[in-house]
């Protein structure tokens, strides 16, 4: 059972395309506040497409921005020759 109050910061990396705006709706769905919810696409013009569909606190293109915030979960949904990357740098 998801204990929502329990949850820290969600980073949802590739959030502008299907698959991460799907765990976005998804995630504000099942409860998760919109402040807890950072979503990272390295195309700006998705970024805007995604945040227009869902205000959440931030939106950025630099994981590194991302990472500041302290996030407790990262959910991976960049191409798949890029997780390993992107794992790493979380």
């Amino acid at each position: 059972m998801l204990e929502k109050e329990r949850l820290g910061k969600i980073v949802v990396l590739g959030c502008g395309g299907y698959m991460g705006q799907r765990y976005i709706r998804v995630l504000l769905e099942a409860g998760v506040n919109r402040d807890s919810v950072i979503g990272v696409d390295i195309d700006s013009k998705n970024l805007q497409s995604v945040a227009e569909k869902y205000p959440v606190l931030l939106y950025t293109t630099k994981l590194e921005e991302a990472l500041k915030h302290n996030p407790e979960i990262a959910v991976v949904v960049v191409n798949s020759t890029a997780h390993l990357q992107v794992i790493k740098q979380c």
